[in-house]
């Protein structure tokens, strides 16, 4: 899941963070995440809005945090140039 948002957008932010139990120097963190919302861009044409819902675990399966991230990604077969949308590709 990472490689595609990070290879196709870039993230608006971060929510409803919950550090639920302390993590220390040597403990193994293991991630978890799913789809939870996705909308179109209502200020750039050809991109759409993903929220993610992330959760981490320590090495005894205890959940240790969890939190949204929200990423701008374009859409398929929009051209990423780094400027506002002009199109879908030919």
């Amino acid at each position: 899941l990472v490689e595609e948002t990070s290879q196709n957008g870039f993230m608006l932010g971060i929510e409803n963070v919950k550090f639920l139990h302390p993590v220390f120097p040597g403990d193994t963190i293991y991630g978890e995440a799913e789809v939870i919302e996705v909308r179109e861009s209502k200020s750039r044409p050809g991109f759409g809005i993903v929220k993610i819902r992330t959760y981490g675990y320590n090495q005894n399966r205890e959940k240790v945090v969890e939190f949204n991230r929200v990423f701008m990604v374009r859409k398929r077969g929009v051209i990423w140039s780094g400027e506002k949308s002009k199109g879908k590709a030919e």
